[in-house]
């Protein structure tokens, strides 16, 4: 192992660029995806690719029938082009 990285979200979701000097991790309900660059050293956080998803509406039945305010959804999943630009 190289490093730990500690990111304060997350969920299933890591991927390596094709040139092994970028990882982008799943930012769970922070609904970003972060970027982590090779400085030559270790790898650290250079971007951070927001999503801009809106938080869902759920309602909860029998209280009400009213929509509530929920949670954003969890971020996973990710993958990347062989050429590395998506």
């Amino acid at each position: 192992m190289k490093q730990v990285i500690q990111q304060l979200n997350a969920h299933v979701g890591l991927v390596w660029a094709p040139n092994s000097q970028t990882l982008y991790a799943a930012g769970g309900c922070d609904d970003v995806v972060y970027v982590y660059s090779d400085n030559g050293t270790n790898f650290g956080l250079s971007n951070k690719i927001s999503l801009g998803t809106p938080r869902m509406l759920f309602v909860q039945r029998g209280q009400s029938d009213r929509p509530r305010p929920g949670r954003r959804a969890q971020r996973s999943g990710l993958a990347i082009t062989a050429d590395g630009k998506r």
